[in-house]
Formats: C-alpha cells, sequence, structure tokens
C-alpha cells in the first residue's frame, strides 16, 4: 500500500467517524427532544431547558424524531463496530500471543520491505515489538529453552518474561538470530 492510499484510506476512515459524530449528536438529540430537554445553544454552558408541549408538536427543523435518529445510531454503530474490528487488535496478553502477531507482523515486513508499513498495517508501534522481540525470536530459533522458560513461567508481566528470555539467549543463539535477522527471516529489531 503506497502512502497515497495509506492517506486516501485515512481519509475515508475520518470522514466515516465524522459520519458516526453526527449520527450519534442527531441520536442524542432525538432522545433529549424526547425527554423534553433540548441543549440550549445560546448558552456557552451546557443547561438544558424543559421544551413547553407546543414547541414539541411544531417540531425542529434540525432534530430528527426518534425512530430516525434510532436507525441512524444503529447504523452508525455497525459502521463503528466493522471498522474497529478490521484495524484495531486487542494487547497480547500471553506468550504466544506475542508470538502470533510477531509472526504476523514478519510475514508482512518480507512483503512490504518495510518495518514502519507493517507495524501500521497491524496497528502496532515499533516500542513494543522491540520489547517483547526476545519472546519470539527465542521461541523461533530455540523452542526447547522457550519451552524451558514457558514452563516456569506463573502469573509473570509479559515485560518480566520477555527480560528473562533476552537473559537465557547465548552466544550461539544470538549469533543464529543475527543470520536469520540478515536473512529476512526474523524483523531486524535491536532489543538490547
Amino acid at each position: 500500500m503506497s502512502k497515497l492510499e495509506f492517506l486516501e484510506e485515512k481519509l475515508r476512515w475520518q470522514e466515516e467517524k465524522i459520519k458516526d459524530l453526527e449520527d450519534e449528536r442527531d441520536f442524542l438529540r432525538g432522545q433529549l427532544k424526547n425527554k423534553g430537554m433540548i441543549p440550549d445553544p445560546a448558552n456557552e454552558d451546557i443547561k438544558f431547558r424543559v421544551d413547553d408541549s407546543s414547541s414539541e408538536s411544531s417540531g425542529s427543523p434540525g432534530i430528527s424524531d426518534s425512530s430516525e435518529s434510532d436507525k441512524a445510531y444503529k447504523k452508525a454503530k455497525k459502521r463503528r463496530s466493522t471498522w474497529t474490528a478490521k484495524h484495531f487488535h486487542a494487547r497480547a496478553q500471553s506468550p504466544e500471543e506475542v508470538i502470533t502477531r510477531y509472526r504476523k507482523v514478519l510475514k508482512t515486513f518480507q512483503r512490504v520491505r518495510t518495518m514502519t508499513e507493517a507495524f501500521n498495517r497491524h496497528n502496532v508501534d515499533r516500542g513494543t515489538i522491540a520489547f517483547t522481540a526476545a519472546i519470539a525470536e527465542l521461541a523461533i530459533v530455540d523452542p526447547k529453552m522457550y519451552e524451558s522458560l514457558a514452563a516456569m513461567s506463573t502469573k509473570e508481566t509479559l515485560a518480566a518474561f520477555s527480560k528473562r528470555c533476552a537473559a537465557h539467549i547465548n552466544e550461539e543463539t544470538k549469533n543464529k538470530i543475527e543470520d536469520m535477522k540478515a536473512k529476512g527471516q526474523l524483523l531486524p529489531i535491536r532489543w538490547k
């Protein structure tokens, strides 16, 4: 994906986000109208006034009725959840999730050939990958050592486990990691 395509996608997302927010605003206005409360635009503080029945019956041109605003809200919520599912990823909670994420980013990196683009496509920053890279690299290069460390891990944070993995990488393993990085089989990240 080129920078232009990325920016166009970002612009489309921002336009959708604006539309979602406008739909949500209309929905909330409809709810306020139904409860007899409408924001007073003349006052900059957020205060509400109770409308009399005559203004309710005449209707306000900028405020849609309840059923229309409910439909708009549901449509906006659906669109928002679809975008969220595609573009946001949950935080890794376990070493296995770290390894899976690392492999996905590595596969993307091998295709796009830039680290920044690979990180952007998976919505993860370089620091996060670098901080946990020792876990994935050890699991790929020396699975036996990784398994023994993982077996001893009990309610340990990912940060602590990553540091422990880094501490258990010996010279031979470190050389294998560097060779694999040179060949493009691992991400060229420095974690020490």
